[in-house]
């Protein structure tokens, strides 16, 4: 049993030995370093918010001010709905109808005949 605990004492003063030896590097916080590194990524930062901003802007202005489809004109107005266009036509084609249809004294001299 001696002999383990002669075995231990060796291990542990070795192990004293390798740790003696070894260096510890401590490095300091350079403050100026931090501030310049903060003060860059608050830049980057408020670049990348511009940068979503004016995307955002420019998404709104291009929905906004696309052309849109229109149909036809009416009185040099254009039209845009497609259900006003559908009304507007119907009603040309029935004024057309109306315009187009004989005179009710044209009916009436043809049945006297």
């Amino acid at each position: 049993m001696e002999w383990k605990g002669k075995r231990a004492d060796e291990i542990l003063s070795r192990y004293a030995q390798v740790k003696r030896s070894e260096r510890v590097e401590i490095k300091l916080h350079d403050v100026q370093t931090h501030k310049e590194n903060l003060g860059l990524r608050r830049r980057v930062m408020l670049v990348a918010g511009y940068a979503v901003a004016a995307a955002v802007v420019l998404g709104v202005f291009v929905l906004v001010e696309r052309p849109q489809r229109i149909y036809g004109h009416v009185n040099g107005v254009p039209v845009t709905d497609k259900e006003e266009a559908i009304r507007h036509s119907r009603q040309m084609f029935e004024d057309l109808a109306v315009g187009m249809a004989p005179a009710e004294e044209m009916l009436g001299n043809l049945f006297s005949l």
